[in-house]
Order: structure tokens, then sequence, then C-alpha cells
């Protein structure tokens, strides 16, 4: 089995504060994804809501997955649930954050032997955050950024804050769709992540516009719900020429 090459070597991140749109286009984005011949999605679930079989809300829209099960439901069986063509599954986890953390990381070895996945940590911020204690979920998710390109399985990011993705993650993430932001670590987090190059702004009302590093906190901190900057690893700051990137990521 192989994915649609466009995700094969991705670490994608959707980022923002509750309400402001981020896991409704991470959503949008996975079922356009689903669409391809031989798109495999699993999606990491604490809030049930990733699949047409997770608890309802008013103010929430289940995402696309076809497919749910409980982290023990997976565990029990994997083969029964990952040995598809086409897998679109959501994976709820414990409630209790430490107890989540540790089936994260049983769950990114699991990841690696089936690999050809896409893998989908929603609210990374409930396993993964800098409040939670237990390790084992911030050490397994840095290992599928920096390892899962080898077993095939790329992975997306959703979390409300920046600082929730561990630094090791963090750091090797490929593109990031970033809605509003206002603490001062996540602003940090993201001059650190695109000061270099700065970010696509689309805004709801305007063109989109390119800001430089240096302006990104204060145009982050003062979005609107459904607007967001996007930044990518292979993004330029304009009038800056191939040659002079490539020449400052020798150094």
């Amino acid at each position: 089995m192989s994915l649609p090459p466009v995700l094969n070597a991705a670490r994608h991140a959707y980022v923002g504060q509750s309400g402001t749109g981020k896991s409704h286009a991470a959503k949008l984005a996975v079922a356009q994804y689903l669409k391809a011949q031989g798109a495999r999605v699993v999606v990491i679930d604490p809030d049930d809501e990733w699949s047409k079989l997770g608890e309802k809300s008013d103010h929430v829209t289940l995402g696309p997955c076809t497919h749910r099960a409980t982290f023990e439901e997976l565990v029990s069986d994997p083969g029964r649930h990952l040995d598809r063509e086409r897998v679109a599954l959501s994976v709820v986890v414990d409630d209790n954050e430490d107890e989540a953390s540790q089936q994260i990381a049983e769950f990114v070895e699991i990841m690696k032997d089936t690999g050809d996945c896409l893998v989908i940590f929603e609210e990374s911020g409930a396993y993964a955050g800098p409040d939670v204690s237990e390790q084992a979920g911030k050490k397994a998710m840095a290992k599928i950024a920096t390892r899962g390109r080898h077993w095939g399985c790329p992975v997306i990011f959703c979390a409300q804050r920046l600082v929730q993705i561990p630094p090791s993650a963090r750091a090797q993430l490929t593109d990031l769709q970033i809605f509003r932001q206002v603490l001062p670590s996540d602003l940090d987090a993201l001059t650190e992540l695109a000061g270099r190059s700065g970010a696509k702004v689309r805004r709801l009302a305007g063109p989109e516009r390119w800001h430089s590093g240096r302006e990104l906190p204060d145009v982050i901190a003062g979005l609107a719900d459904r607007e967001f900057a996007v930044w990518s690893a292979t993004m330029q700051a304009p009038g800056k020429s191939n040659a002079v990137n490539e020449g400052e990521q020798k150094k």
C-alpha cells in the first residue's frame, strides 16, 4: 500500500484558539484528502468529533471519518481496523491526560508497524501540552514527526496553542495554518518558526498579504475568527531568491 504522493513526507499543523475555525479547516482538508485513491487516515480524537459516528454537538461539525474505535478496541485487534485498502478511522482516547499520553505512545508504535497512514493528532494539548506531566505522549509525537516519513506516515497536528505541539515535533513542521494566538509563549514559538520567512495572512475582507516575522505576533493576536496565516518551510520572503534562502539554510 502507498498513500497519494501529496502528503508522503508532510508534517502539517492547524493551530488556533477554540472557536477560531482550526478544527473545521483541518476536517475540510482531510475530507478532501479522503477522496484520493489509496487514502488512509487515522485520527486521535479525544473529543469524539472526527467520525460521523461521534458525539453530535450544536457547536462542532462532525468529521469525515466513517469508522470509530476506542483506543482499547484498536489495541485489541489493530488489523481489523487498519488492514484495509481504505482507512478513515477515529480513535477515541482516555479523558485522563496522563492515561491518554501513555495511549499515544502505544498508538505511535502501532502506526510504526502499520505504515502508510496519514495520522492526525486532534487537541494535542490534552495529552502532550506543556502542562501534561506524563512525557510518553510528547516523546511519541516527536518520534513520529522525525521518523514518520520513513514509515509512510505523514502527520497533522491540531492544537489550540502552538506550544501544545511538542518542541521537537514543532521543529519538523513543513506547513502551518495558524489562527488567532494571544499568549506570549505561543507568539514567541511562531516567531521562532516563521521569523525568517514571514507568512501569508488571509483575512475575511481584503486580499491575502505577506507579513514579516517581526510583524506576525501583532497580526496573529488581532485575527478574527476564520482568519489565519499560512506558513511553509519552503516559503520565501518577497524579493528573496532561491539562492539567498539556500545559502542561509546552509549556515
